[in-house]
């Protein structure tokens, strides 16, 4: 669907916003968004592994303010998909910024959480989910996800009772963070002012650099929680409207990202790159599969950096730890494999059980 005028709501200052608002399912450079409130749909796109949703998923607020999306790398957000909750309507996020100040009064309520972190100030047309997930016992156990945080209270309306906000809390802990601090992530706590290395500006007109609606976004951020006990535990996603329903505001999450971190305790190299003391050089792509230096393409899934189980084309499972590489279990028939170091194109592997080398 194509860009169509918006019904024109009253800006904060009184006036209108511009008539030259726009908004669409589907941006002129490939970025779709697919309005959806069912909460089970939402959860299943941003599960990763290691983690098992448990239960009915609920969903908060209007199915207006949710949906999935495909193709965000084009948008600047540099996702290539996952799901949008926001505080208005979803399908005009993928609009060029052509005027500022969107708003959707959804006339739904705002949360109580998210009300602790703008003491003194309403929320309203709060969006969000809510579910339980249990994870499996392991040596560490860190949770993980990326999000990006947008909104059209930038940059207009920083340091303002407008400050739009949400939380990811993980059995009532917010997890969504400004990086290397303890604040939430709100219009005041990271913008063009404040925490400036992580956001981005877009502002409106014919000239917006990001094919956006939003007039400023967050960065990639990745959200932690270290060492979560094994067992069941609950989700809650949302985001919201401060002091007034206009200037919406939306959180994008990642496909797959809601997972286990494997790799917290690899070295960042940058562009992808990181290396594990253990199990040395390799890319992550961010969906599971990473690309090794040595053994080439593998899906990781696994509970830890000091344990993990590996897929690969011509191997199947194999699974191995800190402790144990260069020893690999292979699944498949049972044997345990001695990979030879450094001897990829072929690789080659000493089979325990037979006695005989393989390669691969």
């Amino acid at each position: 669907m194509m860009c169509q005028p918006l019904n024109v709501l009253p800006s904060h200052n009184g006036l209108q916003c511009s008539a030259a608002l726009l908004f669409s399912a589907a941006g002129a450079h490939g970025f779709t968004v697919t309005q959806t409130g069912d909460p089970g749909t939402l959860v299943a796109e941003i599960l990763g592994p290691g983690v098992t949703l448990v239960g009915t998923p609920t969903f908060i607020g209007s199915a207006l303010g949710a949906g999935t999306f495909t193709g965000g790398a084009a948008s600047g957000i540099s996702m290539a998909q996952g799901i949008i909750l926001a505080s208005g309507d979803v399908s005009r996020a993928p609009c060029s910024n052509l005027g500022g100040e969107a708003g959707s009064d959804f006339g739904v309520p705002g949360d109580a959480d998210l009300g602790l972190f703008v003491p003194g100030y309403e929320t309203l047309d709060a969006s969000g989910l809510e579910f339980d997930f249990s994870v499996a016992p392991g040596p560490s156990l860190d949770l993980a996800f990326n999000f990006v945080f947008a909104s059209d209270e930038y940059h207009e309306y920083v340091d303002s009772r407008f400050n739009d906000v949400f939380g990811f809390f993980v059995d009532g802990l917010n997890i969504g963070l400004v990086p290397g601090t303890n604040l939430p992530v709100t219009v005041n706590t990271l913008n063009q002012q404040t925490n400036a290395a992580y956001y981005v500006n877009n502002p409106p007109g014919e000239s917006a650099p990001f094919a956006l609606e939003y007039d400023g976004f967050t960065k990639v951020i990745t959200a932690h929680l270290k060492g979560i006990a094994p067992g069941t535990h609950h989700m809650k996603l949302v985001v919201a409207d401060t002091s007034d329903s206009l200037g919406d505001s939306a959180v994008f999450i990642q496909a797959g990202s809601f997972s286990v971190d494997l790799w917290h305790d690899a070295t960042d190299l940058g562009g992808g790159w990181k290396w594990l003391s253990w199990f040395g050089y390799f890319n992550d792509t961010g969906t599971g599969w990473i690309y090794h230096n040595e053994h080439t393409w593998m899906l990781a899934v696994g509970t830890a950096t000091s344990s993990i189980w590996l897929w690969t084309p011509d191997m199947g499972w194999l699974w191995s730890s800190h402790t144990m590489y260069p020893y690999l279990y292979r699944d498949s028939d049972g044997a345990w494999l001695w990979y030879l170091l450094g001897s990829s194109g072929p690789r080659w592997f000493n089979n325990m059980k037979t006695g005989a080398w393989e390669s691969h």
